[in-house]
């Protein structure tokens, strides 16, 4: 990756709560075109970090960057617009709208200058087709299996052109059969160019997709490495994956 642009950085990155550090002088560099794990146990600070990237949470100390610009107290408007976007952990869709007009929302808010409503309504049913929700357009999203409901917030989030897509916990949950369809999915969103912060648990998922992978505990970045570098390290089977992955 040495001759990478990188797209993301943190730069001692520091979050607390009180006397609580969430996050703990964490570095790490997202590459373009890259994807990139992060894991960790339950509470190790995952969500938080996407937080400080995505500007729903402020770091205490240290700096976050998109494309060599700092842009630690941006909100989080002035990042989607910049080619920031993210999912969540726990859905944050809206149950009452259509899957269409879930997807519309984003794409009329991140269309850009020249972009009409008609292009707008027009991307959305594309992306639609491209995570396999087409036969699903005006059902309310509220009705939605889990796993149409990733799809759709995967498809929100492409929806505001990003450059950088933060992907939480998106398999959680999911049958083997719908985890293998997500992992298409996240692979097909990479061949867009499309660079990828991804938190999961399921190991198989993460090792497969991930060119490089960071790991947290207890806040602090303990390990980061390629796959095989993170599944033989003796630091990360001890307070994460255990004796064998």
């Amino acid at each position: 990756m040495a001759d990478t642009v990188k797209i993301v950085e943190g730069d001692h990155v520091t979050r607390m709560f009180g006397g609580l550090a969430a996050v703990s002088d964490v570095s790490f560099s997202l590459f373009e075109g890259e994807i990139l794990g992060l894991i960790g146990p339950n509470g190790a600070g995952k969500t938080t970090l996407f937080n400080l990237i995505s500007g729903a949470a402020s770091a205490t100390r240290g700096a976050i960057l998109f494309k060599g610009s700092e842009i630690t107290r941006m909100s989080v408007a002035r990042r989607c617009h910049l080619g920031i976007a993210r999912t969540f952990q726990t859905g944050k869709l809206f149950p009452s709208m259509t899957v269409n007009e879930n997807v519309l929302v984003a794409a009329l808010f991140g269309k850009g200058d020249g972009k009409t409503d008609a292009h707008a309504r027009q991307e959305t049913l594309e992306l639609l087709d491209f995570v396999g929700l087409s036969d699903k357009a005006n059902q309310p999203a509220k009705g939605l299996t889990l796993a149409a409901q990733r799809r759709l917030e995967i498809a929100r989030a492409l929806a505001t052109h990003p450059a950088v897509l933060l992907l939480d916990e998106v398999l959680a949950g999911l049958t083997p059969t719908e985890v293998a369809q997500g992992v298409d999915l996240i692979g097909r969103i990479r061949s867009r160019g499309i660079s990828i912060l991804i938190v999961e648990h399921i190991m198989k998922a993460v090792m497969g997709l991930s060119d490089r992978i960071v790991v947290l505990h207890h806040g602090e970045k303990i390990a980061e490495g390629s796959p095989a570098e993170i599944a033989s390290s003796r630091t990360v089977q001890d307070v994460y994956l255990g004796e064998t992955l």
